[in-house]
């Protein structure tokens, strides 16, 4: 009742995955997915993604709350695959999924539906476990939020993530349906839908 998405998400990337997957011919795709409401949303996506790749496909999920992540990594490796899909939203348990499974051998290309990469903090906690990782999520176009971004670089010595910039856009959303809905959840849910559905319907 209270949920909606302001930007792109797995079920618009999806075929660009399916696509790049399939030109680079890998014929075993491994998900490991954080154990979380959203890891439960998206796996029909991406098992549908690479169903449609032709390849064979795994799936793992791993708690967001552990630390010690080499049983759910070797289960992946175990199932030898040519490409990973790894993600848990920019968690800690993510960054440590992804250093096990290089530090475990796991020489397959990895893949990850968000991009953390951005984010200054998450780029320096990874170091080299990073190289050769696919991102597949939104980049900040600056030109068209200048003075957010100015502001945000003043503030931090840094440019936005897009992570940032979602914040921002989803704070502005909150704020236009206050204004023109009142203070209260089923006022603002309602302005969101409507402004949602009238976007949608613009095309």
């Amino acid at each position: 009742t209270y949920s909606f998405a302001d930007s792109q998400t797995i079920g618009e990337e999806g075929p660009l995955l399916t696509a790049f997957w399939k030109q680079r011919g890998y014929k075993r795709i491994y998900a490991l997915l954080g154990d979380n409401a959203w890891g439960h949303v998206i796996e029909p996506i991406i098992k549908d993604a690479v169903g449609k790749t032709g390849a064979q496909y795994g799936v793992a999920f791993f708690a967001l709350d552990q630390t010690d992540f080499r049983g759910v990594v070797t289960r992946a490796k175990e199932f030898a695959p040519d490409a990973l899909l790894i993600t848990a939203q920019g968690s800690t348990a993510e960054t440590s999924v992804i250093a096990h499974a290089t530090q475990l051998g796991l020489r397959a290309p990895m893949f990850n539906p968000g991009n953390y990469f951005n984010i200054p903090t998450w780029r320096a906690g990874f170091g080299s476990y990073v190289d050769g990782m696919y991102f597949a999520g939104l980049n900040l176009d600056a030109s068209n939020s200048p003075k957010f971004v100015s502001e945000f670089h003043s503030r931090y010595g840094h440019d936005p993530s897009y992570v940032a910039g979602e914040a921002y856009d989803q704070v502005q959303m909150f704020a236009f349906a206050i204004r023109h809905g009142g203070y209260s959840g089923p006022a603002i849910r309602d302005q969101l839908a409507a402004r949602g559905a009238a976007y949608l319907d613009a095309g």
